[in-house]
């Protein structure tokens, strides 16, 4: 196996697909699709400013949210 990759934690942080991600998004979809199935309650939420990036790569950025509710930048 690899050598361990130093993962920094920040509480409250939250992930979210870019745009760009949408094979990413198109599995995530799905499996919104299976949880709504089974009676749990999810939501797909967009924003074009969820928050102070803290960490991010091709598909995916890592925030600490903007004052408010999820989504509403």
């Amino acid at each position: 196996m690899g050598g361990r990759r130093h993962v920094r934690t920040v509480p409250g942080a939250q992930a979210w697909f870019k745009a760009a991600a949408r094979p990413h998004i198109e599995q995530a979809r799905g499996l919104l699709a299976m949880l709504a199935a089974h009676g749990v309650g999810c939501a797909e939420i967009r924003s074009a400013d969820p928050g102070v990036i803290v960490y991010q790569d091709e598909h995916q950025v890592v925030v600490i949210p903007s004052a408010g509710p999820a989504g509403t930048g």
